[in-house]
């Protein structure tokens, strides 16, 4: 039994012929990505540099939250101040 070109023809269709593989990678293709290991490096370099992020992003609220409560107690006290000397001025004494 021989192969026809109709049967050819049908196993060009089923299988991959040489020109089909030319789009596919080659190990020299490959040898230029990043290895696994080069990979976990570079996690490693971008959590690094989050993890200092992240502690100046802690640092600054917590700075804010000190901050923001002395301007309220600073409200405050010139709320106080505003209520015995308005527009900047004692209130006149009176004496009965």
């Amino acid at each position: 039994m021989s192969l026809t070109l109709d049967d050819i023809e049908k196993l060009r269709k089923l299988f991959a012929t040489k020109d089909d593989l030319i789009r596919f990678a080659t190990k020299e293709d490959l040898e230029d990505l990043a290895s696994k290991q080069d990979l976990i490096e570079f996690k490693s370099d971008i959590f690094d540099k989050i993890d200092s992020v992240l502690k100046e992003l802690v640092t600054m609220r917590e700075e804010l939250a000190v901050v923001t409560h002395r301007v309220s107690n600073h409200e405050d006290r010139l709320e106080s101040l505003e209520k015995i000397h308005p527009h900047g001025k004692h209130l006149p004494v009176v004496n009965d």
